[in-house]
């Protein structure tokens, strides 16, 4: 018997279910999120949390192929989307300026 908190007894095959599927369960929100950071403007903070929700998902023991697949990939698109933020707010600093400075006048 394993628990899975202090208050449950599961029996191993149950804790280990348990166990993949709040795995598959933060690998797919991170994945979602990941993606959503794509879709909004400025979704730097988004990325960040996909990338630490996947680190989460992957490092669950025991795990599964799906929730491995799925934290690995919402990593690699947060990573990727980071890296194409830092790279246009470099290039473009002074363009997000003005943009941000039009955005508080709409507000």
């Amino acid at each position: 018997m394993e628990s899975i908190d202090n208050r449950i007894k599961m029996p191993d095959a149950a804790a280990d279910a348990f166990s993949r599927g709040r795995q598959v369960g933060l690998a797919t929100a991170a994945l979602a999120l990941s993606i959503v950071s794509f879709i909004s403007l400025l979704g730097l903070e988004k990325a960040i949390l996909a990338a630490t929700l996947g680190i989460a998902a992957w490092r669950i023991r025991p795990s599964s192929s799906q929730g491995k697949k799925r934290s690995l990939l919402a990593i690699a698109v947060a990573v990727i989307y980071a890296l194409i933020f830092i790279v246009a707010f470099a290039l473009f600093h002074d363009k997000f300026a003005d943009l941000i400075h039009m955005m508080q006048q709409l507000s």
